[in-house]
């Protein structure tokens, strides 16, 4: 019964989670309840492309259909739709954390920015490489890392953002020493 309830809380918690939703750029996200506490997930793009699975966790279910809409736009690669997608991919999985800025410009390459407290994701659609960063001591914004489209995966994706909100919780007056031993207490 707890667990249930904390599945609707996630789900009234945030319009992204909501059945029959737009979650990312084309992308429509259906979800119904199979069988007590299991649900199928359905994203359909406009083309009729499909990313589904059916899962007891609400939400490793829609991350799974997430990981599978990635693979299936990183497929086609029609640049703008997949800048677009990245873009939308990158503010889902940090979706619990207070966003600052969010540009997309799609007369720039579709090259955008998303921008928290203390780091950012930038996609330069011109060189097609995303770049983590995090901003130091003296808010000077830093790269972290550097990933060329060609080479991304959802995968990276996750384990990057993960790597940028725990460093974005490390005091910002530590040297690289200092934050290699905060990172291992986090």
């Amino acid at each position: 019964m707890e667990r249930l309830k904390e599945e609707r809380d996630i789900l009234s918690s945030t319009k992204l989670l909501e059945n029959n939703s737009e979650i990312f750029t084309g992308w429509i996200l259906q979800y119904k309840e199979a069988s007590n506490g299991v649900y199928e997930f359905e994203l359909r793009d406009k083309f009729g492309h499909l990313a589904g699975c059916t899962d007891h966790n609400f939400e490793r279910g829609i991350e799974t259909c997430a990981s599978y809409a990635f693979d299936i736009e990183k497929r086609l690669w029609s640049n703008l739709n997949w800048n677009k997608f990245l873009f939308d991919i990158c503010k889902f999985e940090l979706s619990k954390y207070k966003l600052k800025v969010e540009i997309y410009h799609d007369e720039d390459f579709s090259s955008w920015m998303i921008t928290f407290e203390k780091y950012r994701v930038i996609l330069n659609g011109k060189h097609h490489v995303l770049i983590f960063q995090y901003q130091d001591k003296k808010k000077n914004w830093i790269d972290r890392k550097e990933i060329e489209l060609i080479n991304l995966t959802f995968d990276k994706i996750k384990s990057v953002t993960e790597v940028l909100i725990e460093d974005s919780h490390i005091p910002n007056d530590v040297t690289n020493a200092e934050r290699v031993w905060w990172r291992k207490l986090l």
